[in-house]
């Protein structure tokens, strides 16, 4: 979580589907359709067993993780609004007393 918070860096998770993505455009494809279709039924496999979760369940796992970020996005927003009204509120009170709003 501090690598996250240090920089913008994306999250370990993202990173992996980043690499998958790339990986996979840098394989050749199979010339027939059916051993194209075996391949990636092989590859969908082979990432359920690393993961340790069926690929519903990772699915509902990147669905659950997407969520709780807009989420946490939306709260940092909020806080960061309701900081900056009171800060403006407190500044208001110092107006008429030789500081500028903007100090």
């Amino acid at each position: 979580m501090e690598g996250l918070l240090a920089g913008n860096r994306a999250p370990p998770w993202r990173r992996s589907t980043t690499s998958i993505a790339r990986s996979r455009s840098s394989k050749p494809a199979a010339t027939h359709p059916a051993g194209r279709l075996r391949e990636l039924k092989r590859e969908i496999r082979k990432r359920e067993v690393a993961a340790g979760a069926t690929l519903p369940e990772l699915r509902h796992s990147l669905t659950v993780i997407r969520h709780g970020e807009a989420e946490a996005e939306r709260a940092k927003k909020d806080l960061v609004e309701a900081n900056l009204r009171l800060v403006v509120s407190v500044a208001k009170k110092y107006v008429n007393r030789g500081l500028h709003l903007l100090d």
